[in-house]
């Protein structure tokens, strides 16, 4: 224990002394970066509560985190993922948990944690990346993200794939260490992070053909360190393990229901699309280039500086024969473009969160390396961040519009419902059905009236209609719930903003 605890406390002092030589040697620096964070800070916190997104997912997500956080309903599971009835782990629930709490249930907390965790996150990387690589490099990549509306966007409100570019850029960095130190302790880590990230989104198993490929390419040329490789993969699945163990007893407790579903989605003739690979490559990387940098260009633009960054990556990798970390990142956007060409889902822009921040690390390298190079790369580089800078900020729509304030629209529907519910069991339901009412139910349990789970087939006493249309038929409505409401008639009816809210009792 004495020598747990004294490497511990070395390894934090040397962490601390690292980081105040690195401000006494560069204070200018320092300070420049200081000034990021602050700007950054702002564009990710100014106005938040008004614009903060919760809808009926983060409702739904709201509600299983508060459970949890009262020790009331821990999950197995975590968010319904967009490809079939296959469901994420639910690490993200736990993630957010503290924050809720913090926050004394007000569902803004969410949010803030994830905005918290995204600008620590960049910092942490920054930090990676000038002891990696270069401070050129760091500062370089830290104005891509910190800038960047999507990155911004993501920050802003507390969704699973959200903090998924972060979690994506640091696998790779702990893939890195693996491959460097050859050590189990950076293995373990290395799948801790792989279970995370398949916990925030599917599509993070693209991580993987770089990963196999650095992998076997590795393996292949230290034959004779077999054992210890064996060792090294050993570590990395009993991390992937533990912190997918929840998940993993979900499934095995219904029959691997989760995976039945997640292997079938492969037999689905949608998944891989029907255009022309080529086609759905040259949108691909349109819509890509689009969301890293916000410019809208021509299919043949896009292509041309897509490929110019990969190739010219790819050129100084041969030259300079840089740190892995840059092969790895360059060999990983490569790979995802090209096999996210394949898929029929559409091109959002959280679609591409496993790769943006390794895309901007390598065009950070690449104007670093070219820094070095030639003077005349500061007046290219001043220029491109203006022009980069300018067109992030025509979408900070936190500036330049009106909030709309979900959290406070949500509890006032809440609120105005509660004093109607003189009877339960009661239901809560959506008109027309692709309306969600999640961020409704949340504040309806929270102010102590929990409605019947929306999959129930329990008879309640009372229905409450949310009506998102300009008429609605209540009564004998073909949506299940008010289909088998038997003797139906509408007792009351409300309006909030533009929804009309109809109280449905038994007509007896």
């Amino acid at each position: 224990m004495k020598n747990t605890r004294f490497n511990v406390l070395s390894s934090m002092s040397t962490i601390f002394k690292n980081t105040i030589s690195w401000i006494r040697l560069n204070p200018y620096t320092f300070v420049f970066i200081l000034f990021l964070f602050i700007v950054f800070s702002i564009l990710r916190f100014y106005r938040f509560y008004e614009f903060v997104t919760f809808l009926g997912d983060q409702g739904r997500d709201a509600i299983i985190v508060k459970r949890i956080a009262m020790f009331e309903k821990f999950a197995a599971i975590g968010p319904p993922s967009s490809i079939g009835q296959v469901f994420l782990g639910p690490f993200f629930y736990y993630l957010m948990a503290p924050f809720l709490l913090i926050a004394r249930f007000n569902p803004v907390g969410m949010g803030i944690g994830v905005a918290v965790m995204s600008l620590a996150g960049l910092l942490y990387c920054v930090l990676v990346i000038r002891n990696t690589i270069n401070i050129q490099t760091a500062l370089i990549f830290a104005m891509f993200v910190g800038f960047s509306f999507i990155q911004i966007e993501l920050a802003r409100f507390a969704w699973n794939p959200n903090l998924l570019p972060l979690a994506s850029f640091l696998t790779l960095y702990s893939f890195y260490l693996v491959l460097k130190h050859q050590s189990i302790k950076h293995s373990f880590i290395f799948g801790l992070l792989i279970g995370i990230i398949f916990q925030f989104h599917h599509l993070a198993f693209l991580l993987m053909p770089v990963i196999l490929l650095f992998s076997v390419k590795h393996v292949w040329l230290e034959r004779k360190h077999y054992t210890h490789y064996l060792k090294i993969i050993g570590s990395a699945f009993v991390a992937y393990v533990i912190v997918s163990l929840p998940i993993i007893l979900f499934d095995i407790k219904n029959k691997f229901i989760n995976s039945k579903s997640f292997f079938n989605v492969f037999t689905q003739k949608d998944l891989v699309s029907d255009e022309s690979y080529s086609g759905r490559f040259v949108s691909t990387v349109q819509t890509f280039i689009h969301h890293t940098l916000q410019y809208d260009m021509s299919p043949q633009i896009s292509l041309i500086i897509f490929f110019l960054i990969i190739c010219t990556a790819f050129y100084l990798i041969m030259k300079y024969k840089p740190h892995i970390l840059v092969s790895l990142c360059t060999v990983h956007v490569l790979l995802y473009i090209l096999f996210f060409s394949l898929l029929s889902s559409p091109r959002y822009p959280h679609y591409y969160a496993p790769v943006y921040y390794a895309f901007y690390f390598i065009v950070a390298y690449i104007f670093a390396t070219l820094l070095q190079k030639s003077k005349l790369t500061y007046i290219f580089l001043v220029l491109f961040f203006s022009i980069y800078v300018y067109t992030n900020s025509q979408e900070y729509f936190f500036i330049t519009h009106y909030g709309n304030n979900q959290i406070t629209k949500a509890r006032e529907i809440a609120e105005s419902i509660l004093p109607n519910v003189n009877k339960i069991p009661f239901q809560i339901v959506s008109i027309p059905s692709t309306e969600t009412d999640g961020h409704v139910r949340y504040f309806l349990e929270t102010g102590g009236k929990t409605p019947l789970p929306e999959e129930s087939a329990q008879q309640p006493e009372i229905i409450i209609v949310l009506c998102y249309e300009k008429e609605c038929q209540v009564v004998a409505n073909p949506q299940w719930q008010l289909a088998s409401f038997s003797n139906g008639k509408v007792e009351k009816k409300w309006k909030y903003d533009n929804i009309t809210i109809y109280k449905v009792i038994h007509d007896k």
